[in-house]
């Protein structure tokens, strides 16, 4: 039986270390409501140190990743909950990491000092001396209990957190993903399936958030895993579906691994990528636009999407695209609509073709306009979740969040003719 959620644990955990205040500063200098040590903020990026004095005094400097929740020194670190929230997610995923590392996962239901090893006691434990003294106390069977510098012992918290919900064991859920993906394999856990998905640290600004509730609902049983790689699908809409779709339409596959990091990932070596802040003032279908033009005008698919649409009319040109991402062709009705239909430019009044126009920069039957227009078409299929490229795409990264492959192609290898729709 549960001691309680995962929301309990941090509440009876904060409430040991500060009285739960993120103000709370210790007689040793340890911060907030957690009490975070330079050391464990540096594991996590949050702080890079090095001020040479070798006291707890957060003297030295703070990183990029903590500048984007608005800290930039130890006054703003105790100033913000939601800093301090986001780093103890991310110290516990740290933690937990090495606990598989160090094999110490192995004594969870086991029987260790006169108490039962649990997940949330090991995470608790951890966070007091430190993994490897956590290690030390399991394997000598309680001989060796290392005690915090203020006389706590590692025993105290291994059994006083026992038996909370957390969120790193994920159950399998017993029938297949209904997008037409893999089920997930068991004890994968939320924060995998978000940087598989997301192509970014969980624990990311972008992504902080999205991880936290997903997290703390699946430890209270409130959703499966089902249900959570669903939400991280629907939350790549604007990030990774824009490379995969894109990419699928004017190349035939979505990315390469290496590819698909630098297209999105804060980390994969591209200052503009997808989850940058340039792209932050970009709107949904602007996204996709930006990426159709990049790649069927200038790009690696501009050779294809030239011989295959520049001879068309716009209007000849969007019913070909249409049919392509959603699977049937479109009705006379219905293309004069996505044609003709007035729309406000930046307080400037003209019709959607006009639009795709301004971005092509070559005219109403520019191969530009009608790369734009296809952009244009994917966001509107990714929105609205209708068609054969968005439901496939919705099936793929399902199989992505469990380490799924590269380089695929979409409709090919997930499409079904049952997701047409021809508007």
């Amino acid at each position: 039986m549960s001691t309680g959620s995962y929301t309990d644990l941090l509440r009876a955990l904060g409430q040991n270390e500060s009285g739960n205040n993120y103000a709370f500063v210790s007689s040793v200098g340890y911060l907030g409501r957690f009490q975070f040590g330079e050391e464990a903020l540096k594991a996590i990026g949050f702080y890079e140190g090095n001020d040479g004095t070798g006291a707890i005094d957060f003297i030295g400097k703070w990183t990029g990743k903590a500048a984007s929740f608005g800290v930039f020194d130890k006054a703003s670190f105790l100033a913000s909950p939601a800093a301090q929230d986001a780093a103890q997610q991310a110290w516990f995923e740290n933690i937990h990491a090495d606990l598989k590392q160090l094999d110490l996962l192995k004594y969870v239901g086991q029987w260790v000092d006169g108490g039962q090893v649990t997940m949330s006691g090991l995470i608790a434990g951890a966070h007091l001396v430190g993994v490897w003294n956590l290690k030390d106390y399991l394997a000598t069977g309680g001989a060796m209990n290392m005690r915090d510098p203020y006389g706590t012992p590692v025993s105290e918290y291994v059994k006083k957190f026992a038996g909370y919900d957390t969120p790193w064991s994920l159950q399998t859920a017993p029938s297949a993903i209904s997008s037409g993906g893999a089920t997930p394999t068991a004890g994968t856990s939320v924060t995998d399936f978000v940087q598989e998905v997301l192509r970014t640290d969980p624990w990311h600004s972008n992504a902080a958030q999205l991880t936290g509730e997903l997290s703390g609902k699946f430890a209270a049983s409130q959703m499966g895993s089902q249900q959570a790689i669903d939400a991280i699908v629907q939350a790549a809409g604007a990030t990774t579906s824009v490379a995969t779709l894109t990419y699928q339409f004017f190349t035939g596959h979505t990315p390469a691994e290496a590819g698909l990091d630098y297209l999105v990932s804060p980390n994969g070596g591209n200052p503009h990528n997808l989850n940058s802040a340039y792209y932050q003032g970009f709107s949904h279908e602007n996204r996709y636009i930006n990426f159709a033009m990049s790649l069927g005008k200038h790009g690696e698919g501009s050779a294809a999407f030239t011989q295959a649409y520049g001879g068309l009319t716009l209007f000849e040109a969007t019913r070909q695209a249409y049919a392509e991402i959603f699977g049937a062709a479109p009705t006379d009705e219905k293309l004069n609509a996505i044609i003709n239909s007035p729309v406000d430019a930046a307080g400037l009044q003209m019709t959607r073709g006009e639009y795709f126009a301004q971005y092509g920069q070559d005219g109403l039957g520019g191969v530009g306009t009608k790369a734009a227009m296809v952009g244009w078409l994917l966001s509107e299929a990714e929105k609205s979740d209708l068609g054969v490229y968005a439901r496939a795409n919705a099936a793929y990264l399902t199989d992505l969040a469990d380490g799924g492959p590269y380089a695929v192609d979409l409709v090919g290898s997930y499409g079904s003719g049952d997701w047409s729709f021809g508007g």
